[in-house]
């Protein structure tokens, strides 16, 4: 069972910087919050994989891939021009569920956590393969959106594959020796939501606070709107994010360098054509040199057709 609520997290090192992940632009930073709008073409444009037109009109051939379309939620996936070896890719994963001479189904705990015991099961992905060529990565349905973020390997050199469920179907794409590619994205939760928005700050000691506003436009259909807050210190205490102005989490798990927490943000609370302010910062009286904080805001919304 995915648990909404978490606790872990994993070090990094870079200055305060507002990052955009995924085709998000941000406006303006009076001193200032940064501002962003979710407009038309600020998103990353949510796409079905074609195997879904197979799936509805009859099962592929040997492959009956309904059970993707019933458990998976927030999606990453490619379909290479090559035959995968399924034989040679089989060792990346944790637990296999499924596995024919056509594909494999199963668990990979995503690239970069192999070593990093304590975050458990929070950062296990689903993974599908098709021989044929597709590779699909997806968290389940019971998860947020927002449990994608890639904390671990978040710095200024990887912002347009900072997510969980990508960087394992890059990794994968290596494996067979394919680097040029592109991933799409797909929530199977909400088949009308065409985009997918993530924002991201980071803070440390030496910048220790920051914050972005963000407008949703009327006219806009607001899926989801979830966030996530991590934490690295040799302390328990020290970091904060706030929605708002009010505080998301404590983020002080006894027993850990590491947190992290997610949550979904009231949608009576996330009004539109009214800036809302997700701010991250780090109590310097509190926290020890080395703690860096994130914190990350995942809006998944569907806009009219133009």
């Amino acid at each position: 069972m995915m648990k909404h609520t978490k606790h872990i997290l994993k070090f990094a090192v870079a200055p305060c910087v507002a990052i955009l992940l995924l085709g998000l632009t941000l406006l303006a930073k009076p001193e200032q919050a940064q501002t962003a709008a979710v407009q038309s073409g600020q998103g990353m444009a949510l796409q079905p994989p074609a195997f879904l037109k197979s799936v509805q009109a009859a099962p592929l051939e040997q492959v009956d891939l309904g059970f993707i379309v019933e458990e998976a939620g927030v999606t990453a996936y490619t379909k290479l021009d090559q035959e995968l070896d399924l034989a040679t890719l089989k060792s990346h994963f944790k637990t296999i569920r499924q596995q024919t001479d056509q594909f494999i189904s199963g668990i990979m705990i995503a690239p970069g956590y192999e070593y990093l015991t304590e975050f458990d099961e929070n950062v296990e992905v689903q993974v599908f393969l098709l021989r044929e060529g597709w590779i699909v990565s997806y968290l389940t349905r019971w998860q947020l959106a927002s449990e994608m973020f890639d904390w671990v390997n978040y710095d200024e050199k990887r912002l347009n594959n900072s997510t969980l469920v990508e960087n394992a179907v890059r990794m994968l794409a290596a494996d067979v020796g394919v680097s040029d590619f592109t991933v799409s994205y797909y929530d199977f939760r909400y088949p009308k939501a065409n985009n997918l928005m993530l924002v991201a700050e980071r803070v440390d000691v030496e910048h220790a606070g920051d914050s972005f506003d963000i407008t949703v436009p009327r006219g806009l259909t607001v899926y989801e709107s979830s966030w996530s807050f991590a934490r690295f210190s040799w302390s328990y205490y020290g970091s904060s994010c706030a929605f708002n102005g009010e505080k998301l989490s404590g983020l002080n798990p006894p027993g850990s360098k590491w947190g992290l927490v997610t949550g979904e943000v009231n949608k009576t609370k996330f009004s539109p054509d009214k800036n809302h302010n997700l701010s991250v910062g780090i109590e310097l009286h509190q926290a020890d040199p080395a703690t860096r904080s994130y914190c990350g805001l995942a809006i998944v919304y569907q806009e009219a057709a133009q």
